[in-house]
């Protein structure tokens, strides 16, 4: 009876020291020496940590670093040094893409390695930009000078980073391409031009009164450097000369037939010596009532008409008195005298201040409204009868 105890004994010490011998051999062939040996006498460590793991109770057939395959489950594949869950996929390491020194073969690609870290082993690239761009410099740079500073399949257009190619500069429609036709706004382009939208002139003054930066004088064109030159017109005005057939000339020239307004986008007709003509319309819908003076067909509709018949500056339709809105568009606000820019306006003068506009009174039937360049002020004073001509200088939209 002590024999049998004593055998079952050894089987359960050396089940649990070994547990992939069976116990029926260990009765059989294990050695006196290992017969005594306990439990508590070897250490249940990492077998792999050889400098603090002494006396194991299990042996290390596999390591990955410091990490034993045999006791981490979740290290079931050793790819070099690096344990995955996953086959090493025909040797392929699962390391940093972008460590071109120590990481062979890796399972994925790098394509800039830019995002939250900029490329960790180049170190000429400390700093990561915008569109993926890694920069030798500490901050990144302000837009773009060439396309390399975008990313990819992104031009450098004007110092912005865009995906449509640079539009190509031009001065007409032959400088362009098949793919790009158009002449607009200086560039070519696919699409139709689309006419610019007419703007308003501004008043001329530059000088505020006060130091609260939020008066007339404080913005605008006028107030803006890069558009107030005086080299075509008076400050914020921007005009330019044009022959009898409508063709550009210079600011220098010494005669000439209209004037484009830049900004409004408005021809007016030019004369030196304007014709003066009694007020007259006939459409009931925008006199105010009151028709005026016909005056045996002398008048400022048939005025309008004769320009028309006979292509003033080329434009053989559109030539009209203008609303007084439109012919306040040419008054310098900044003079109190003479408030046109006579260098493109010669007909308005001390002889030729007052002038039409289409606009008829609504407090009285009876009168229109004009400007009084003279005085640099609208006025209402003036009546439709054929006793009273005045100066007219006729306008049409540009094209």
């Amino acid at each position: 009876m002590k024999k049998v105890f004593m055998l079952l004994s050894l089987s359960i010490t050396a089940t649990a020291v070994m547990p992939s011998v069976g116990s029926a051999k260990l009765v059989l062939d294990l050695p006196p020496i290992l017969a005594g040996k306990t439990a508590a006498s070897c250490n249940n460590c990492n077998p792999c940590d050889t400098t603090s793991c002494t006396n194991p109770c299990n042996s290390c057939t596999t390591c990955c670093g410091s990490i034993c395959m045999d006791s981490n489950a979740s290290c079931t594949n050793c790819c070099g040094e690096v344990c995955q869950t996953t086959t090493c996929g025909g040797g392929c390491n699962n390391c940093n893409p972008c460590d071109t020194t120590s990481c062979t073969n890796p399972c994925t690609t790098c394509a800039s390695c830019c995002g939250t870290t900029c490329m960790d082993n180049n170190a000429s690239c400390i700093t990561c930009c915008d569109n993926n761009i890694c920069k030798a410099t500490a901050t990144c740079p302000a837009g773009c000078t060439e396309d390399a500073d975008c990313g990819s399949n992104q031009y450098c257009c004007d110092g912005s980073c865009q995906t449509t190619a640079c539009p190509v500069a031009c001065t007409s429609a032959g400088n362009c391409s098949a793919a790009a036709p158009n002449c607009c706004n200086g560039f070519c382009q696919a699409a139709t031009c689309i006419p610019a939208a007419a703007g308003m002139n501004d008043t001329g003054i530059t000088s505020p009164a006060g130091t609260s930066k939020q008066e007339d004088a404080d913005f605008g064109r006028d107030a803006n450097n890069t558009t107030n030159s005086d080299t075509d017109g008076w400050k914020g005005f921007s005009f330019t000369k044009l022959s009898a057939t409508g063709g550009e000339l210079a600011a220098t020239a010494p005669s000439w037939s209209c004037v484009r307004d830049n900004v409004t986008k408005l021809i007016w007709e030019h004369k030196s010596a304007p014709a003066k003509l009694p007020w007259y319309n006939s459409d009931g819908k925008t006199n105010g009532g009151n028709a005026g003076s016909l005056n045996t067909n002398t008048n400022t509709q048939q005025y309008a008409a004769n320009a028309n018949a006979a292509s003033l500056c080329g434009y053989n339709s559109g030539w009209r008195v203008p609303t007084i809105k439109e012919l306040v568009g040419l008054l310098n606000s900044s003079k109190t005298a003479m408030a046109a820019d006579q260098t493109y306006f010669q007909g308005i003068n001390s002889n030729n201040h007052f002038f039409w506009s289409s606009t008829p009174s609504a407090a009285n039937s009876a009168q229109a409204w004009g400007v009084n360049f003279n005085l640099g002020m609208t006025d209402m004073t003036f009546m439709k009868s054929n006793l009273n001509n005045q100066s007219i200088m006729l306008v049409r939209t540009a094209d």
